[in-house]
């Protein structure tokens, strides 16, 4: 078979395929328009239908911009509040997971030497319940509870350095 003929070849089959896919189409088009013609009047009276799509496409909710609309904000009152920790509690509850063990170079509950280096570095007690307060290295803010107190801290820091021997 020389160039033309295979040329011609491709391009009778080629033809076919395109008159196969046109004529798919076109009996597609034809059904959907035979199933819509049947379909589309059948839920129009029916009551029950159309407060189902109505319930569905309700707004789900709304933008409020006038500030006199806004509900106003329940304040918390003393009895909501949960009593403040000891250091004893906070340490046990917390501080124990990396302090007791020294996970990840954390001073080690105990470790009077390295917890004297880390008290004169800080500048006294107020100074590591400030670095205690916003995280150092691997130690997360509030050593991972944002819920606790700035006495909290500084109680828990006070239990591990008289833990310490300090």
């Amino acid at each position: 078979m020389d160039s033309q003929e295979q040329d011609k070849a491709f391009f009778k089959a080629f033809g076919k395929v395109g008159a196969g896919l046109v004529a798919l189409a076109v009996m597609c088009v034809t059904l959907a328009v035979i199933v819509n013609d049947k379909t589309e009047h059948k839920n129009h009276d029916n009551a029950e239908a159309l407060a189902l799509v109505a319930e569905r496409l309700a707004p789900i909710g709304k933008v409020i911009t006038d500030p006199s609309a806004l509900a106003p904000v329940a304040t918390a009152t003393a009895a909501d509040e949960k009593p403040a920790q000891s250091g004893d509690q906070v340490y046990n509850g917390l501080c124990a997971a990396c302090h007791a063990a020294g996970v990840m170079n954390a001073p080690k509950t105990g470790d009077k030497d390295h917890w004297k280096k880390l008290l004169d570095e800080a500048g006294g007690v107020d100074g590591l319940t400030k670095i205690a307060i916003s995280g150092k290295n691997a130690m997360p803010p509030r050593g991972g509870n944002a819920a606790l107190s700035d006495a909290e801290i500084h109680a828990a820091v006070e239990h591990m350095l008289k833990a310490s021997g300090l």
